[in-house]
């Protein structure tokens, strides 16, 4: 267990380390996913597979679901937390926080989604609960 974790901090606590600028990381995550099934997408507790997090060390943001997160609190935090915000006027309204545990490689993402549909606001919430490593070996 310990074996699998060590290449996730290694990856994350090079963050603040000189040439970190250009370098990203890309994780593989596994878990499940919590969405409303009127949203047609998935039940709620489905199987997330090959969900990816795309960590740029330089800019301090993220990806996760095609959505770029920009870092909220200092790097060398066991937790780093990235936020979004968005919005298309009198039409969605959305926030995503997204919590990554740099020792264990847990991931949970919340998504909140304002829509309107037929002229009344509608909420949805996504919660992704996920285990991640690297995708590919570091070194």
């Amino acid at each position: 267990m310990l074996k699998t974790k060590i290449p996730l901090v290694l990856a994350l606590c090079t963050y603040g380390a000189q040439g970190a600028e250009g370098q990203i990381i890309t994780l593989s995550c596994d878990g499940t996913v919590e969405a409303p099934v009127d949203l047609g997408t998935v039940e709620p507790g489905s199987p997330a597979r090959d969900m990816s997090f795309v960590v740029h060390l330089g800019t301090g943001s993220s990806e996760f679901d095609g959505i770029e997160l920009l870092l909220q609190n200092r790097a060398g935090d066991v937790s780093l937390k990235f936020q979004r915000d968005w919005r298309v006027p009198d039409a969605v309204y959305g926030h995503v926080d997204a919590t990554l545990d740099r020792i264990t490689g847990r991931l949970e993402v919340i998504k909140v989604l304002d829509e309107k549909r037929d002229g009344k606001w509608k909420q949805t919430n996504t919660v992704w609960e996920l285990s991640c490593k690297p995708a590919k070996p570091l070194f």
